[in-house]
């Protein structure tokens, strides 16, 4: 058996191990395979229809949530490059996926497999209460952060000797793609970058508007979800946000470095997130933090665009 704690040799490595070797779990019923029209593409208006579908063709089983990882992939989607979208569609061929949002979630689904349990650390990074900012001693045998440069250097070779063939499939040991896609979201949730001693908020039970939770669930999917409900135009308001900030995009997209973004994490968490009083969060609670959890989805998604599309061009055979 692995132990828990130690990502096992296949870490690593650069070829994917075949799913045959892993026991599946199910997360509701199997996803049927949507409409190609879903494919992503690069004009405003298709942002509107994917992102709308992105957030709403989910299951609810999942911790961002399902919703927060679909919206950050389909960000970076409707970003990629030619060479990244001829990837993505080359490793996704023959699955029953057929786009990056499809495959966002999948990282969650294998490390509530046993064969998968090493990989929970690798979602987050816990720092002291007295820390300033993210030190590597802080991270162990993997972390979100090491977890990020681990796969894109994985995928760098993977390219480089095109051996990037992979199966997907829920509760299975995802591929380069699906590991990078799924923590380049998690960094980017300020309580995956948060204190240990409360394992990043889930230890903080809560009412949130009446629901009794925990914290760490609020900012995963919570604040979405009531986001999603209350305000049909969720979609239009995030690609407005893209368009009427290109200054801020362009900062946002030149930041290369997962340190800096766990950074950017951790003051939200230090500065925000524990910000209230009791245990009640209301609705000053949701309208204070939402605009930060919208800059957080299209900070992942736009960083996550950038590093295919670096990683395409500079290494695609």
């Amino acid at each position: 058996m692995l132990d828990e704690l130690s990502p096992p040799a296949f870490y690593s490595e650069s070829v994917c191990l075949r799913s045959s070797q892993f026991v599946r779990i199910s997360c509701g019923e199997p996803k049927k395979k949507e409409d190609k029209s879903f494919h992503s593409n690069t004009t405003a208006g298709s942002m509107k229809a994917t992102l709308i579908l992105a957030v709403l063709l989910v299951a609810q089983c999942s911790a961002w949530g399902q919703e927060g990882h679909k919206v950050v992939a389909q960000i970076a989607a409707d970003r990629l490059s030619q060479a990244s979208k001829d990837y993505i569609s080359e490793l996704l061929k023959g699955t029953q996926y057929d786009t990056l949002p499809d495959i966002a979630p999948l990282a969650d689904d294998y490390d509530h497999n046993s064969a998968g349990r090493w990989s929970s650390v690798c979602h987050y990074v816990n720092l002291p209460r007295d820390a300033t900012a993210y030190d590597p001693s802080y991270c162990g045998k993997c972390c979100v952060v090491n977890a990020i440069g681990n796969y894109t250097n994985r995928i760098s070779k993977e390219l480089q000797h095109d051996s990037g063939v992979c199966e997907f499939g829920r509760g299975e040991e995802p591929c380069p793609l699906e590991f990078l896609t799924h923590y380049i979201g998690d960094i980017h949730q300020p309580l995956h970058v948060s204190y240990g001693d409360d394992a990043g908020g889930n230890k903080v039970k809560v009412d949130f508007l009446g629901k009794h939770t925990n914290l760490h669930s609020v900012w995963d999917t919570y604040i979405i979800q009531k986001w999603l409900k209350d305000f049909s135009d969720a979609s239009e308001y995030l690609e407005k946000l893209i368009q009427d900030n290109a200054d801020k995009i362009a900062k946002i997209e030149a930041s290369t470095d997962p340190v800096d973004w766990a950074n950017e994490s951790w003051t939200i968490t230090t500065t925000d997130v524990y910000n209230f009083q009791g245990s009640e969060l209301d609705e000053g609670y949701f309208k204070a933090n939402l605009p930060t959890i919208q800059w957080r989805l299209i900070s992942a998604g736009v960083r996550l665009a950038a590093t295919l599309n670096n990683l395409t061009a500079n290494n695609r055979k």
